[in-house]
């Protein structure tokens, strides 16, 4: 029986939070459980959700210490989003891992971003529109490994039914992508009473309730909910939300390949999305409902209507459940980037310059032990005194016979 090389992989975002940490929780514990070590570095963000899965740590703020990580051989590879390219820190830190180390770039997103300043050994992206937005330099592809959300908490299972149908909307509701999640959709359509025979939770990453309205003019018709939720809760929630009736509504304009999507699917919830890119596999009345942006506010109004369905909904919920039992399976997932890190491995790309770097740091060390007993080379430098003086001598070594002053000899 053979074994696959150990290997150890250091994962790199900008910040750690919403659907990119969900994706790399799923993606390190599976790594882990066949062997492969996993450290991560971020400029900001929690770290406790990872910490527990990664046998080589979380390290969060500067760049520094992960940089002298790779100068002394610790990680074999380095995985990187591309939003890391948009940082310099991170730009600077990815540069020196491509001169020492295999590097993976992955889009989350499908905005248009330029990576071709950094150089990266391999493209993916988590669904075709994501790989899609990638503007890669000249000759180079994209390899598509569709997320899995996580199918240990993520399950169908028993839940009480609420008197109303709820929907559930998840996201970070103001941030530097408010008009892409487009929240206020929603909250427009509460207002003006199209959502007034459901119970609408809303759960946002951060307190936002004094900008949103939700103390005043909106009191009382949103279930705001606000913080981190752990992923037995957040499935309990889309088991609720699926006895109650109800469905996943989301709202954005753009996503790669959006996590709560995949985990409500793994829940048995039905979702309700725009006909934007990143929901592509969303079939309209197959495994979801999806509605036209340009329709106003009529599509969301006709998705609910047809929820009220109990055909429908039983074949969408089925074909969501099917959806993550094939083509979104975590496991397909885990195996796509390992097979994407042993293929960059296999073909030993800047070997050679990892060996002549290892070289050189081990070159002190060698030197030293082929003289163990010479002098120390360290000197220092008085501050009372011109003379110069050696400082303290290696531990075992013993010190020269002092000799007199006629047993020195002029030099020439």
């Amino acid at each position: 029986m053979t074994t696959s090389p150990k290997m150890n992989v250091l994962l790199v975002a900008p910040i750690l939070g919403g659907g990119v940490e969900a994706a790399l929780e799923v993606l390190i514990r599976g790594l882990e459980s066949r062997g492969i070590q996993c450290g991560v570095h971020a400029t900001s963000g929690a770290s406790e959700r990872l910490e527990k899965h990664c046998s080589l740590g979380v390290h969060l703020g500067a760049s520094r210490p992960v940089v002298v990580d790779l100068l002394r051989g610790r990680y074999d590879l380095v995985h990187a989003t591309s939003l890391c390219v948009q940082s310099p820190t991170m730009a600077r830190l990815l540069r020196w891992a491509h001169a020492l180390v295999p590097t993976v770039c992955t889009s989350h997103g499908s905005v248009e971003i330029d990576v071709s300043s950094v150089p990266f050994d391999a493209f993916t992206g988590v669904s075709s529109s994501a790989a899609a937005a990638l503007l890669l330099p000249p000759g180079e592809t994209v390899h598509v490994v569709l997320s899995g959300p996580d199918t240990e908490h993520c399950q169908p299972g028993p839940a009480s039914p609420s008197a109303r149908p709820r929907l559930l909307w998840v996201g970070r509701t103001l941030d530097s992508d408010w008009q892409s999640k487009d929240v206020h959709g929603l909250l427009y359509l509460v207002a003006e009473g199209g959502l007034r025979g459901f119970d609408v939770i809303l759960l946002d990453a951060e307190d936002r309730r004094e900008a949103l309205g939700l103390s005043d003019w909106l009191a009382g018709r949103v279930d705001y909910r606000a913080g981190r939720y752990s992923k037995a809760e957040m499935a309990a929630l889309y088991r609720e939300t699926a006895a109650s009736g109800g469905a996943l509504l989301s709202t954005s304009r753009d996503e790669g390949l959006p996590m709560v999507m995949l985990e409500a699917w793994a829940c048995g919830c039905p979702v309700i999305v725009p006909r934007r890119a990143g929901f592509d596999l969303v079939q309209d009345g197959v495994n979801g409902l999806v509605f036209e942006r340009s329709e106003s506010f009529a599509g969301i109004r006709r998705c609910l209507d047809a929820l009220r369905d109990p055909e429908m909904r039983a074949r969408i919920v089925a074909q969501g459940l099917a959806t993550i039992a094939g083509t979104c399976n975590p496991t397909a997932m885990v195996s796509g980037y390992e097979q994407v890190y042993r293929r960059l491995l296999a073909e030993g790309r800047r070997s050679r310059l990892r060996a002549a770097w290892r070289d050189v740091l081990a070159l002190p060390g060698e030197l030293l032990r082929a003289i163990p007993h010479a002098r120390w080379a360290g000197w220092a430098v008085s501050k009372r005194c011109s003379a110069i003086r050696p400082f303290a001598r290696p531990r075992g070594a013993e010190p020269s016979p002092r000799r007199s002053a006629s047993e020195i000899k002029p030099e020439g």
